[in-house]
């Protein structure tokens, strides 16, 4: 046998050949859209640096590719943009027909302005910050000249910004709304000027495109923070803007006795004049409480010793130069300590692991604290005792594990994705979860989670095999003949048997809308499950003014007879729903449309008020200590113009302004006082 046949012999049979992956195709730019008639009115061709083309109705810039300038095209806010700019002449237009520095004024100004609001930067700085424009500009040059003529002080810059830019992103939202139906998310806090605050956001799905928006709508202040104060305040809101109260679906809040009260709240009232309207409870504040009841069952020293670990640090710079040094030594992270939230339970896994990660670094340190003696006290006693304590040290390592699995939950469903459809599929996932740890795994797997017997001894777990996590598991093993360790067994347990009992009581899943909505779910439309949404429409009679259910229902059917498509794991159902529900015949026509309507309006339900907190943190960054005295109007524009801009990926210096935004920026009083203001704005909300 010759040298190459006994080579081929060990090469072995031969490898099937594996299909070359294909490359992505990038789409470039053509000119001939700049022809077609569905973009020439709006598309902007490319610059020599640029690689994707813009909406010139819209200052926004779009994926090259024809689909996405087809689909940008058939938005509503492209349409509304649109709508606007073709009423009146365009800005090129303009520039002929009126005095070309006064529009580079108005440009100016606002640019200006919009970059004061975006950055949360003081009014005041607005002159200074104009000046320094000027100071950099060529000298001699046509924008030098017009520059000098531009004065822009603290009160002009508030009235182009409440008066102007905020109202301008104001309006496009109003128009929206008053024409779709949306869902409200109110929330009420108390800023830094000690004034009652109540803030109100509003979640819509755009039907032309299913993309998802929860936006701000207003912020007031009120006296009256009762149920009826508050609701007549939500409504006092809407009638000023025109907006109709009869478009709302749905409503979230948080858990309070206001909000979500039995006999009488917001929400009692909202559905005794709106019976139609869907109310749920925050899911982030739900999952907090369960956490916060379960927490009890376990020793307060775990509590007493997070907080009082983080204040020994806090206010000592010494002692966190003295702590580095044992850091170094046991060559732990050079981390700080963190402080828990007295009103955010679910923060203290973060303080948790912080301890855990630093134990050795603090025992070793409090030893030496404590032996010194230049600070007794009884709290830095107690701290060396826990640290001391290897039963301590088991019990945090449990409730890091439990808390993390709450925790991601929490943070699942602040999203700012719709996400109600997974809302009963998850809770009873997580429910499954903390049962497996002390209930035999054959029940877990058969029963209903939301009915298994918790006080039934028989399906409960021994206590040695009761899951606590590997590092509390081999802790409690070091100490296995020690008779605490069926204590904090015990411990463990009431932890996480209350823990299932205030999930079950606080997630309400018997509420038929939850398994309803479902249907948005990728893998049960695929499989068209269920077989028809009949239900759904009697549950929700509005879907029948949004479109025909007849039609809707049968193109649910026909939508799962198209070619079975795999459902990503990390793809959203917006997306699947995008790609599925986009979809047109032949002739260009969409073959759902029915169906997605009312696709997009079940999607404009909440499951959780992440969105206002978010506001309240943005409000903090506006209005500050220093800025206290801010007047409703303004804080308002303010607000309106940072979240505008953002929500169009605006930034001030992209600010372009079509002739409909310059005429408003004209109609702005310079010298307005907060009254003033108030009342043109007003006026403004009436004329449109």
């Amino acid at each position: 046998m010759d040298e190459s046949s006994s080579e081929d012999e060990d090469r072995g049979p031969p490898r099937k050949l594996l299909k070359p992956k294909s490359k992505k195709y990038k789409q470039n730019f053509r000119q001939e859209w700049m022809k077609d008639p569905s973009f020439q009115q709006w598309l902007l061709p490319l610059k020599h640096h640029e690689s994707e083309p813009s909406c010139k109705v819209c200052s926004k810039k779009l994926t090259c590719s024809k689909t996405a300038l087809q689909r940008h095209g058939e938005s509503i806010h492209h349409k509304q943009a649109y709508a606007n700019a073709s009423r009146q002449v365009s800005i090129h237009t303009s520039l002929q027909n009126q005095d070309s520095a006064n529009v580079y004024k108005e440009i100016t100004t606002a640019q200006v302005a919009a970059f004061i609001a975006a950055h949360n930067l003081p009014l005041r700085l607005a002159p200074f910050l104009l000046d320094l424009i000027k100071a950099r500009c060529p000298k001699n040059s046509q924008e030098t000249n017009c520059l000098r003529k531009i004065e822009i002080g603290a009160t002009k810059c508030t009235n182009v910004i409440r008066q102007g830019i905020g109202l301008h992103y104001a309006q496009e939202l109003i128009d929206i709304l008053r024409r779709m139906r949306y869902s409200i998310i109110p929330d009420e806090t108390t800023d830094v000027s000690s004034e009652k605050q109540l803030a109100v956001c509003v979640m819509y799905v755009d039907e032309t495109d299913l993309l998802p928006v929860t936006r701000f709508l207003d912020i007031v202040e009120v006296d009256n923070s009762g149920a009826n104060g508050l609701y007549q305040a939500i409504r006092a809101i809407f009638q000023e803007k025109f907006i109709p109260l009869s478009n709302i679906i749905g409503y979230s809040s948080d858990t309070c006795n206001v909000m979500f009260g039995e006999n009488l709240s917001v929400s009692t009232l909202l559905k005794k004049d709106f019976p139609h309207v869907t109310a749920v409870k925050c899911s982030c504040h739900l999952i907090h409480l369960c956490a916060s009841h379960a927490c009890l069952k376990l020793s307060k020293s775990l509590e007493d010793l997070c907080r009082n670990i983080y204040s020994h640090f806090s206010r000592s710079s010494l002692r966190r130069k003295d702590f580095k040094q044992f850091q170094e030594f046991v060559e732990a992270q050079p981390h700080k300590m963190l402080k828990l939230s007295q009103t955010r339970w679910l923060s203290l896994e973060s303080c948790v692991n912080r301890i855990l990660e630093q134990w050795e670094a603090l025992r070793l340190y409090f030893i030496a604290f404590v032996a010194d003696g230049k600070d007794p006290s009884y709290t830095t006693d107690s701290i060396l005792n826990a640290l001391n304590n290897k039963f301590v040290l088991a019990q945090l390592e449990f409730l890091s594990v439990q808390l993390k699995r709450l925790n991601e939950f929490n943070t699942m469903f602040q999203s700012t994705e719709p996400l109600l459809h997974y809302l009963r599929e998850e809770v009873t996932k997580l429910l499954k979860d903390i049962l497996s740890d002390f209930i035999s795994m054959d029940v877990v797997r058969k029963e209903d989670p939301f009915t298994i017997d918790l006080d039934c001894m028989n399906i409960r777990l021994p206590l040695d095999k009761v899951y606590m996590g590997i590092l509390a598991t081999n802790t409690l093993f070091e100490l296995k003949d020690d008779p605490n360790v069926q204590t904090v067994k015990k411990a463990c347990v009431e932890f996480l048997v209350e823990l299932v009992k205030q999930i079950r009581s606080r997630f309400d899943m018997k509420d038929p809308i939850f398994k309803l909505v479902e249907f948005l779910i990728p893998s049960n439309a695929v499989k068209c499950v269920p077989p028809s949404l009949n239900e759904l429409f009697l549950t929700l009679p509005y879907l029948a003014e949004v479109a025909d259910v007849t039609r809707a229902d049968q193109e649910w059917r026909k939508q799962a007879l198209e070619e079975p498509e795999e459902v990503a794991p990390e793809e959203t159902s917006t997306v699947f729903l995008q790609k599925r529900l986009n979809a047109k015949t032949l002739n260009g026509t969409l073959k759902y449309p029915n169906l997605k309507k009312v696709v997009a309006c079940v999607m404009s339900l909440p499951c959780s008020n992440a969105s206002v907190e978010r506001v309240f943190s943005l409000l903090k960054l506006i209005k500050t200590d220093f800025r206290n005295a801010l007047k409703r109007e303004t804080l308002v524009g303010l607000m309106h113009a940072h979240v505008g801009m953002k929500a169009n990926d605006v930034h001030a210096h992209q600010l372009e302004l079509n002739a409909e935004f310059v005429r408003v920026l004209k109609s702005v009083k310079s010298n307005a006082t907060d009254s003033e203001a108030g009342e043109l704005i007003r006026e403004r909300f009436k004329k449109v």
